[in-house]
């Protein structure tokens, strides 16, 4: 079992990842097959190591919407996760 700290500098910035009513996260979690745990300072992601590894880089990615204002709707986030599931730059 892998484990990995997914840092987000705000915390405002990862409850618009996590999405309302976490249904981002939970979308993350079922695809990648994940545990996502807010821990105050970070994110803590376990799985195995390559689902951690992905399902970190699809927050990235998330995070990286939520920084230029793109917002996320239900669609965006589904495709975000497919393409990194995918492996899909």
């Amino acid at each position: 079992m892998a484990e990995q700290i997914w840092n987000a500098a705000n915390p405002d910035e990862v409850a618009a990842v996590f999405g309302s009513y976490d249904s981002n996260l939970n979308m993350t979690q079922k695809k990648f097959q994940v545990v996502i745990i807010n821990r105050g300072s970070g994110v803590k992601i376990t799985g195995t190591e390559e689902n951690v590894q992905k399902a970190a880089a699809a927050m990235d990615v998330l995070l990286d919407n939520v920084r230029k204002g793109s917002g996320l709707s239900d669609q965006t986030v589904r495709y975000v996760v497919s393409m990194v599931a995918d492996d899909a730059e």
